[in-house]
């Protein structure tokens, strides 16, 4: 049951979370984009992910900077979204490890709200108005939720091995994300990933073969739940393409 719940509710909801992140990254630079475009570019960057290379990063600029017509703009839209995406998550786990009482709570809080106002100091320097404004604003609320999602699929995926976690504990697992994110040598942070989720399991008092094994789990449910929607959306872009000609 927890595995199903991760797959049909779970994925779906990470796509619509991280389109909106899309969406309003757009709206940073004063890009108005139709969410499908947000929907397919998500879906999309997901799947280049398991590139060895920063496909999903790569793919998202590319994007930006077609929407915008300019690689400028699509470069400070890829760069800022990026910092407040990192800073969120590393705030939010933070938080939670506060919650749970832990003495390390403070210099991760404290590394994620540099991050933040790093982010919001440029967005003053770029002088996009109140819609990129409001686009900043938007893409922080999104990341709260985007955390929340990834700390309810990393429960349900511990409850598939009969174990239980609390939300705080789970949420701690966002740093965990975070990590196979940055490291780009290896396809989507293979092994990275479960590595530094099981390096988090005593922090959290989990068993790090439980903690390793729930962030497996959870990247074979998300390779499930994405490739077919972007093989859709790539066959789609395909067949316009063509009929263009």
């Amino acid at each position: 049951m927890p595995i199903l719940l991760v797959l049909f509710i779970g994925i779906p909801l990470t796509i619509l979370v991280n389109s909106f992140r899309y969406y309003f990254s757009a709206q940073l630079i004063c890009i108005k984009i139709p969410f499908k475009r947000a929907v397919e570019v998500t879906t999309l960057s997901t799947a280049a992910n398991m590139l060895p290379l920063p496909g999903g990063t790569v793919v998202r600029f590319a994007a930006l900077s077609a929407d915008a017509k300019s690689i400028g703009l699509g470069t400070t839209a890829t760069l800022l979204s990026t910092l407040v995406w990192a800073s969120v998550a590393i705030i939010y786990a933070g938080v939670a490890i506060a919650m749970l009482n832990h003495a390390g709570a403070l210099p991760v809080f404290v590394t994620g709200m540099s991050g933040l106002i790093a982010a919001i100091y440029l967005l003053y320097m770029l002088r996009h108005g109140r819609a990129g404004k409001a686009g900043f604003f938007y893409i922080i609320v999104t990341e709260v939720f985007s955390c929340t999602v990834e700390a309810l699929r990393f429960m349900l995926c511990v409850m598939a091995f009969s174990q239980l976690a609390s939300f705080q504990q789970s949420a701690v697992f966002v740093l965990a994300g975070l990590a196979g994110s940055a490291v780009s040598i290896v396809p989507a942070g293979l092994g990275i990933r479960e590595a530094v989720s099981a390096l988090l399991g005593p922090v959290v008092n989990i068993d790090p073969e439980i903690c390793f094994m729930a962030a497996l789990l959870n990247r074979i449910i998300g390779l499930a739940g994405i490739t077919p929607v972007a093989m859709a959306f790539a066959w789609n872009s395909h067949r316009s393409a063509n009929a263009d000609r």
